[in-house]
């Protein structure tokens, strides 16, 4: 088969529901002509994913497995198989407008200098949501929020797009893959990180970023999401894969935590402290993993500044078995 003008590319596990509205978005977009294929890699999945995409969709679409748990897994999967020459990422848990693949199109022809673009990624969070939650500064990570106040035109150095919404020239890409020690695994547990090095890559290699402001996504929170436990358990896996990503840790997270202590209700307050405690336990946990001594040190040391002897009711259970082992070696000396 020949070339196409985009190619989108999903993988999705056990979210027939979503994979349903996001396949129903790609269907309606209008594409004043060019040529789309969707590839979609079902990931292991058990629920009806299958089912969904047996449907008789009015898309040039193609199904390919990748049976073992793994983000990144299933996207390299999907990389020897397209035919785009504008290679389209994002996720099974978004919708957008009708125009979203067309203004990553418009802004191509537009700066043909050009070779990764990206848009905004708006959190749609469930009915009942309290505001202190969705407006608080540290939730933009956490539930993928990027709407960066510029205008059409290179994306800031300190920034790189996030995996719902970002496209690539094919011919850009090359031989990159998807680091499989990063993105949710079988192995490695609910780890972020895998669109964001894949970025940092392009970009290291030379490659321009494209921040277009039209082409946004709404990106579907669950309501599991805004539960303390899910928010605990994704700030010390954010905390592992900063590791992960770049071998040093964020030492001014004390900061963040005295940043937040007069914050309103007391809600948001517990929520800052329990997202600073695990996210710091994360990064220990992943220092210690690397074997360097010396950062997992530094990086007690700062946890030390922090009462979290009076939160250790906001750790998950990782981050407690992270303080466990370390009061143990400490007792051994």
């Amino acid at each position: 088969m020949g070339k196409c003008d985009i190619s989108v590319v999903v993988a999705t596990r056990n979210r027939a529901q979503m994979l349903e509205g996001l396949l129903k978005t790609l269907q309606s977009q209008r594409l004043d002509g060019a040529t789309l294929e969707v590839i979609i890699v079902n990931n292991g999945s058990t629920d009806e994913t299958e089912a969904v995409l047996a449907r008789d969709w009015d898309l040039n679409m193609v199904c390919l497995h990748e049976p073992v748990a793994g983000k990144s897994r299933a996207l390299n999967r999907a990389l020897p198989e397209i035919r785009g020459r504008l290679v389209v990422f994002t996720d099974d848990d978004i919708t957008a407008s009708d125009e979203w693949l067309l203004s990553l199109l418009r802004a191509r022809q537009r700066h043909a200098f050009a070779t990764v673009f990206c848009g905004p990624i708006i959190p749609q969070f469930p009915s009942g949501t309290p505001t202190w939650l969705w407006q608080h500064p540290l939730c933009m990570a956490l539930f993928a929020q990027f709407t960066p106040d510029i205008p059409e035109g290179l994306l800031p150095s300190e920034m790189l797009p996030f995996g719902p919404n970002f496209a690539v020239q094919a011919s850009a890409m090359k031989t990159l893959e998807y680091r499989l020690d990063l993105g949710p695994s079988q192995e490695n547990g609910p780890m972020l990180g895998e669109d964001t090095d894949f970025a940092r890559r392009l970009r290291e290699q030379g490659e321009d970023i494209l921040y277009v402001p039209d082409a946004f996504v709404n990106h579907l929170v669950g309501p599991e999401k805004i539960e303390s436990s899910w928010i605990f358990t994704r700030a010390f896996y954010m905390g592992r894969s900063r590791i992960v990503l770049y071998k040093t840790p964020r030492l001014e997270m004390a900061a963040v935590w005295r940043q937040n202590e007069n914050l309103e209700p007391a809600e948001a307050r517990e929520f800052a402290r329990g997202f600073v405690l695990n996210y710091c336990c994360g990064q220990i946990h992943q220092l210690r993993a690397n074997g360097d001594a010396k950062l997992e040190s530094d990086s007690m040391r700062m946890l030390q500044e922090l009462p979290y002897p009076d939160y250790v009711n906001l750790l998950v259970s990782p981050a407690r078995q992270v303080l466990a082992s370390l009061s143990e070696q400490r007792a051994q000396h």
